[in-house]
Protein backbone atom coordinates (compact mmCIF):
# COMPACT_ATOMS: atom_id res chain seq x y z
CA UNK A 1 0.00 0.00 0.00
CA UNK A 2 1.55 3.36 -0.96
CA UNK A 3 1.92 6.21 1.48
CA UNK A 4 -0.55 9.03 0.81
CA UNK A 5 0.94 12.43 1.62
CA UNK A 6 -0.24 16.04 1.47
CA UNK A 7 2.53 18.64 1.53
CA UNK A 8 2.02 21.95 3.26
CA UNK A 9 2.97 24.73 0.83
CA UNK A 10 6.32 25.61 2.38
CA UNK A 11 7.50 21.99 1.99
CA UNK A 12 7.54 22.48 -1.78
CA UNK A 13 10.12 25.25 -1.29
CA UNK A 14 12.32 22.96 0.78
CA UNK A 15 12.14 20.18 -1.79
CA UNK A 16 12.88 22.54 -4.67
CA UNK A 17 16.03 23.68 -2.87
CA UNK A 18 17.30 20.17 -2.10
CA UNK A 19 18.08 18.16 -5.23
CA UNK A 20 18.80 14.85 -3.47
CA UNK A 21 15.58 15.10 -1.43
CA UNK A 22 13.61 15.82 -4.59
CA UNK A 23 15.19 12.78 -6.26
CA UNK A 24 14.13 10.62 -3.30
CA UNK A 25 10.58 11.93 -3.63
CA UNK A 26 10.50 11.35 -7.40
CA UNK A 27 11.81 7.80 -7.03
CA UNK A 28 9.18 7.02 -4.38
CA UNK A 29 6.37 8.30 -6.61
CA UNK A 30 7.67 6.46 -9.68
CA UNK A 31 8.06 3.21 -7.69
CA UNK A 32 4.43 3.44 -6.54
CA UNK A 33 5.46 3.81 -2.91
CA UNK A 34 4.13 7.36 -2.56
CA UNK A 35 1.05 9.23 -3.69
CA UNK A 36 1.42 12.99 -3.40
CA UNK A 37 -1.82 14.93 -3.19
CA UNK A 38 -2.28 18.61 -3.89
CA UNK A 39 -5.15 21.07 -4.06
CA UNK A 40 -5.74 24.45 -5.61
CA UNK A 41 -4.68 26.00 -2.30
CA UNK A 42 -1.06 24.90 -2.70
CA UNK A 43 -1.08 25.53 -6.45
CA UNK A 44 -2.42 29.07 -6.00
CA UNK A 45 0.14 29.92 -3.33
CA UNK A 46 3.03 28.44 -5.32
CA UNK A 47 1.96 30.25 -8.50
CA UNK A 48 2.64 33.54 -6.67
CA UNK A 49 6.37 32.80 -6.22
CA UNK A 50 8.02 35.87 -7.78
CA UNK A 51 11.30 34.12 -8.66
CA UNK A 52 10.64 32.43 -12.03
CA UNK A 53 13.43 29.84 -11.64
CA UNK A 54 12.18 28.81 -8.20
CA UNK A 55 8.58 28.70 -9.45
CA UNK A 56 9.66 26.33 -12.26
CA UNK A 57 11.49 24.03 -9.80
CA UNK A 58 8.38 23.93 -7.64
CA UNK A 59 6.24 23.22 -10.71
CA UNK A 60 8.32 20.09 -11.33
CA UNK A 61 7.13 18.83 -7.93
CA UNK A 62 3.50 19.66 -8.74
CA UNK A 63 3.78 17.40 -11.80
CA UNK A 64 4.36 14.48 -9.42
CA UNK A 65 1.14 15.22 -7.55
CA UNK A 66 -2.42 14.04 -7.97
CA UNK A 67 -4.74 17.01 -7.90
CA UNK A 68 -7.80 16.64 -5.66
CA UNK A 69 -10.53 19.05 -4.58
CA UNK A 70 -10.39 20.42 -1.05
CA UNK A 71 -12.55 18.63 1.52
CA UNK A 72 -14.61 21.75 2.15
CA UNK A 73 -15.66 24.99 0.53
CA UNK A 74 -14.79 28.22 2.36
CA UNK A 75 -16.05 31.53 0.99
CA UNK A 76 -13.31 33.88 -0.24
CA UNK A 77 -10.74 31.04 -0.15
CA UNK A 78 -12.09 28.12 -2.18
CA UNK A 79 -12.69 27.84 -5.87
CA UNK A 80 -16.18 26.59 -6.60
CA UNK A 81 -15.08 23.96 -9.11
CA UNK A 82 -12.14 22.82 -6.96
CA UNK A 83 -13.74 22.19 -3.58
CA UNK A 84 -16.21 19.77 -2.06
CA UNK A 85 -19.20 20.93 -0.09
CA UNK A 86 -18.15 19.31 3.18
CA UNK A 87 -19.35 19.92 6.72
CA UNK A 88 -16.54 22.34 7.51
CA UNK A 89 -16.12 20.85 10.98
CA UNK A 90 -12.44 19.91 10.60
CA UNK A 91 -11.56 23.19 8.89
CA UNK A 92 -13.23 25.16 11.68
CA UNK A 93 -11.60 23.07 14.39
CA UNK A 94 -8.15 23.61 12.91
CA UNK A 95 -8.44 27.31 12.14
CA UNK A 96 -10.25 28.02 15.42
CA UNK A 97 -12.20 30.96 14.02
CA UNK A 98 -9.08 32.71 12.72
CA UNK A 99 -9.45 33.25 8.98
CA UNK A 100 -5.67 33.77 8.79
CA UNK A 101 -5.34 29.99 9.20
CA UNK A 102 -7.94 29.03 6.58
CA UNK A 103 -5.53 27.89 3.86
CA UNK A 104 -3.59 25.70 6.29
CA UNK A 105 -6.85 24.34 7.68
CA UNK A 106 -8.10 23.46 4.19
CA UNK A 107 -4.86 21.62 3.41
CA UNK A 108 -4.94 19.69 6.71
CA UNK A 109 -8.67 18.92 6.51
CA UNK A 110 -8.24 17.62 2.97
CA UNK A 111 -5.35 15.40 4.06
CA UNK A 112 -7.58 14.03 6.81
CA UNK A 113 -10.50 13.52 4.41
CA UNK A 114 -8.23 11.55 2.05
CA UNK A 115 -6.71 9.48 4.85
CA UNK A 116 -3.32 10.97 4.13
CA UNK A 117 -0.37 12.22 6.10
CA UNK A 118 0.23 15.94 6.38
CA UNK A 119 3.84 17.10 6.04
CA UNK A 120 4.50 20.48 7.65
CA UNK A 121 7.01 22.38 9.74
CA UNK A 122 4.29 24.67 11.11
CA UNK A 123 4.10 23.78 14.81
CA UNK A 124 0.68 25.35 15.38
CA UNK A 125 -0.80 23.54 12.38
CA UNK A 126 0.85 20.28 13.45
CA UNK A 127 -0.61 20.50 16.96
CA UNK A 128 -4.09 21.39 15.73
CA UNK A 129 -4.12 18.70 13.04
CA UNK A 130 -2.85 16.02 15.43
CA UNK A 131 -5.54 16.95 17.94
CA UNK A 132 -8.06 15.87 15.29
CA UNK A 133 -6.41 12.52 14.66
CA UNK A 134 -4.37 13.45 11.60
CA UNK A 135 -0.91 11.94 11.23
CA UNK A 136 1.59 14.76 10.77
CA UNK A 137 5.23 14.44 9.78
CA UNK A 138 8.00 16.97 9.60
CA UNK A 139 10.08 17.28 6.45
CA UNK A 140 12.85 15.18 8.02
CA UNK A 141 10.39 12.48 9.12
CA UNK A 142 9.00 12.27 5.59
CA UNK A 143 12.48 11.79 4.11
CA UNK A 144 13.35 9.14 6.70
CA UNK A 145 10.13 7.27 6.01
CA UNK A 146 10.66 7.43 2.25
CA UNK A 147 14.18 6.08 2.45
CA UNK A 148 13.14 3.21 4.75
CA UNK A 149 9.72 2.40 3.22
CA UNK A 150 9.63 -0.85 1.29
CA UNK A 151 5.98 -1.03 0.20
CA UNK A 152 3.70 -1.44 -1.69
Amino acid sequence: MPLVVMLDTHIYDRLAAAHSDLCTLQESVQAGQLILLTTHVQEDELARIPDLEKRERVASILHLCQWIPTSDFVLDFSRLDMARLGTGETVEAIRKGNSKHTKDALIAATAAYEGGILVTEDKVLKKRAQSHGLTVWTYAEMLTRLTTYHGP
